[in-house]
């Protein structure tokens, strides 16, 4: 069939003049005659060779192996596929140039020829870890495969675990009768498919943390890419160019064409039209697989690869825009806060209670912090919660988190560098104001109020910042902590993972765990904590002192009804005031 350039990837979102060019050439209608062609067994083959014949990448029910080997096939077939067009075909790009294929097919040929080994040598990298990344997340040592002979004498799957839940199958036949019963909910794409590490067992967070190492690979290898490509010259390569140039898809341009046409296949995927692809991918899986979910695969893939492209071809860093990253970056940060958190249970929470009564709990995987330290009651005789529990580790979090969104993290991070702290609150026109002298008929309204109650927020977020600071300067700096902690493991590996937060700036990905890269060197985390605790300790009276003055200036404590039915909105600053907001931490000695 012809080709013509009204078949062309959508391109809304993203600004390149290469996806006109491949797209104009090669629109979807020829990608869907590739991938019509592509069975189970080209797949099965394709994913030895690109993974050395790794049997985890075969045995495992990995989506995105089997889709990156059929974009590896696709790849391969597109010169045999030039063939089908007419000789009076007329190729039109997006810049009008029209290339006739009897006289120009061999300059495309070649370019295709460059192509391929382009994306062989700038994508397959990429592609592996990628693989690796969700091998990691489908593996459980405690979950082993079990082959069974079929009638042929062939070494079958009996039994197919996945996301820790196991699948019986007798044929495939009765497992697709039976699949809505049987339908795992897990997925090694998001990572949901990752147990969290059990407390009391020692090295169940094994698990998690290599799968913290596996999508560093990916994430460390997209930015080297995309770091590598600033300052290039961007020179589109379009297929009339003559393929024999050096310059033809050069360094810059060729990571953008690869990852073009990687989207452009991708995007092929999700149509109702490469169903038999989906299925030739379900079928080289080791046990039932529904063929739809390569559509979400295939999705999910295409969006962050969007995001790397529009990356490149803006010729920025991925550290210039704070507003972009990557879902393989939030899966990253999500999986770190989920180890972080583990760690720091490990080392200030008391050992948990047995789960049932033949559970054997592992008091090695916990410190004797907990043994060493007295939770005080706060100055009103309140018992929190967390700290009734024994769980330090939480009170720990919410001060750290505190204290990240007060200071912001680069202030955080700069080793000498101590904020001025305020030394007036309440300081808006409506607070300093009040409500006169005694015997004013000053009348409040509503945005005096709005001024009033912001300002006691202010002073509130201040007084919960030097509390956090106060006990975080507390915990770290008791008596037997600090070797406490060593004796188990020490910082060591909290630390690098606080650093990954820093180097790959995944606090742009997820701000619910953006907190922990604070922890990427504890040594001059607290000693920052200690300047911040020393410097807010004199600030703290002030800002007492001041909401106790707007306690006094708006009257709160008038029971007269004549004054509060001149001033029904005093109620809302009197009641915002008790309230008292701030986290109240508690205090810690040695026992």
């Amino acid at each position: 069939s012809s080709v013509n350039s009204s078949h062309h990837l959508p391109n809304s979102t993203l600004s390149f003049d290469a996806a006109k060019t491949f797209s104009a050439y090669f629109p979807k209608s020829v990608m869907f005659e590739i991938i019509q062609n592509i069975e189970s067994k080209d797949i099965t083959a394709q994913i030895k060779n690109m993974f050395f014949d790794d049997a985890d990448v075969l045995n495992q029910p990995c989506m995105s192996s089997r889709l990156f080997a059929s974009f590896i096939l696709a790849i391969d077939m597109l010169p045999n596929f030039t063939k089908n067009v007419k000789d009076d075909a007329i190729y039109t790009s997006k810049k009008g140039l029209k290339v006739s294929q009897s006289s120009d097919a061999s300059f495309l040929l070649r370019w295709l020829e460059k192509l391929q080994q382009q994306i062989r040598s700038l994508l397959i990298p990429l592609l592996r870890v990628i693989v690796q990344a969700e091998i990691t997340s489908l593996k459980e040592a405690s979950t082993p495969t079990k082959k069974s002979q079929d009638g042929e004498g062939n070494s079958t799957p009996e039994e197919v675990y996945f996301a820790h839940k196991e699948i019986k199958m007798n044929s495939r036949q009765e497992e697709e009768k039976t699949r809505e019963k049987r339908e795992v909910g897990f997925s090694g794409l998001d990572c949901s498919s990752i147990l969290g590490p059990v407390d009391s067992v020692a090295g169940s967070n094994t698990l998690l943390e290599k799968n913290v190492l596996a999508l560093s690979k990916v994430v460390k290898e997209i930015h080297r890419i995309c770091n590598c490509n600033v300052g290039s010259n961007n020179k589109m390569i379009r297929p009339f160019q003559d393929a024999d140039d050096d310059n033809c898809c050069g360094s810059g341009d060729a990571i953008e064409n690869c990852f073009m046409i990687l989207i452009h296949f991708l995007e092929t995927c999700q149509s109702e039209h490469a169903e038999c692809l989906r299925k030739a991918c379900s079928k080289s899986m080791l046990c039932y697989w529904p063929a739809d979910r390569f559509i979400k695969a295939a999705h999910r893939y295409t969006l962050d690869f969007k995001c790397v492209l529009t990356t490149l071809t803006d010729n920025e860093s991925m550290i210039i825009k704070p507003d972009r990253h990557l879902l393989i970056e939030h899966d990253l940060i999500s999986c770190i806060g989920r180890a972080i958190r583990f760690h720091l249970r490990k080392f200030f929470n008391s050992v948990p209670l047995p789960l049932t009564t033949n559970h054997k709990v592992d008091s090695s995987v916990r410190s004797r912090v907990h043994e060493r330290l007295e939770i005080m009651m706060d100055e009103k005789g309140n018992r929190d919660t967390a700290a009734s529990d024994g769980s330090l580790s939480s009170i720990f979090t919410v001060a750290l988190r505190q204290v990240y969104e007060y200071f912001g993290m680069q202030n955080c991070l700069l080793a000498d560098h101590t904020p001025e702290m305020p030394r007036r609150f309440c300081n808006s026109p409506a607070s300093l104001r009040g409500l006169g002298e005694k015997g004013s008929h000053i009348i409040l309204k509503q945005h005096d109020v709005d001024q009033v109650i912001l300002d006691i927020e202010d002073a509130h977020i201040f007084l919960t910042t030097a509390r956090a600071c106060k006990f975080i300067f507390e915990l770290m700096t008791c008596p037997g902590v600090k070797e406490e902690i060593e004796r188990i493991g020490g910082w060591s590996t909290v630390k690098r993972f606080g650093q990954t937060i820093v180097e790959f700036h995944l606090h742009r990905a997820c701000q619910n765990d953006a907190y922990f890269a604070l922890l990427c060197d504890i040594d001059a985390f607290t000693d920052r904590i200690s300047r911040y605790h020393v410097a807010m300790e004199s600030a703290v009276h002030i800002c007492e002192n001041s909401l106790e003055k707007l306690w006094s200036r708006f009257r709160c404590a008038s029971q007269t009804k004549s004054f509060l039915a001149r001033n029904p909105l005093i109620v809302h600053i009197s009641d915002e005031l008790l309230a008292d907001k701030t986290f109240k931490f508690p205090t810690i000695s040695t026992r």
